[in-house]
């Protein structure tokens, strides 16, 4: 108390100063210590908010969609990924012009979640998320925040003028600038 006493006398500043100093057992370390002064835990904390403004952004376009009329991309790789259920293989079993990756992806993931064209959907919600916030992250490594952030605006009304979920060439594109993201480091 005696210590509270003299700070707050009228004393100039810099003998405040030397009596902290002076002080035993006062550690000024561990008041400059917050949490999230980490700039690594406030990034992943920012992609953590910007994951989920994305993912309601893409699921509010999610409403407008109606589930009865189908599209023809959508249909043939949610059928693609039952008839992987099913014990087909493709290319021998059905043809398609897209890549296997995505039926048997999007078959893992209807082998967990069950079938459903919903299941489908909010997949390729998730996957449209991640793709915009691993664009922030890679334009954020190339330039400042601000890029970053305008690039991450850009490319989440870039992907939901398409309204059409599920498309194949939607993961490639993630997996494409995860691996961008990941050669980064290199150069």
């Amino acid at each position: 108390m005696k210590y509270a006493m003299r700070l707050s006398s009228t004393r100039p500043i810099s003998d405040k100063v030397r009596l902290i100093k002076v002080l035993p057992n006062f550690n000024t370390s561990s008041i400059m210590k917050l949490p999230f002064r980490s700039s690594k835990i406030l990034s992943i904390v920012f992609v953590c908010i910007l994951f989920y403004f994305s993912f309601n952004y893409f699921l509010s376009g999610c409403h407008y969609f109606d589930l009865e009329t189908y599209h023809y991309d959508e249909v043939i790789v949610a059928y693609g990924a039952v008839r992987i259920l099913d014990g087909g293989v493709p290319y021998r079993d059905f043809w398609t012009l897209y890549a296997p990756g995505e039926f048997f992806t999007l078959a893992a993931i209807f082998k967990i979640f069950g079938i459903s064209l919903k299941v489908a959907v909010l997949f390729a919600i998730t996957v449209l998320s991640f793709t915009v916030c691993s664009i922030y992250l890679l334009i954020n490594k190339l330039c400042s925040r601000i890029f970053a952030v305008l690039a991450f605006l850009l490319t989440s009304s870039w992907l939901k003028s398409y309204m059409v979920f599920n498309r194949p060439g939607q993961l490639a594109i993630l997996f494409f600038v995860l691996c961008s993201l990941s050669l980064i480091k290199f150069l």
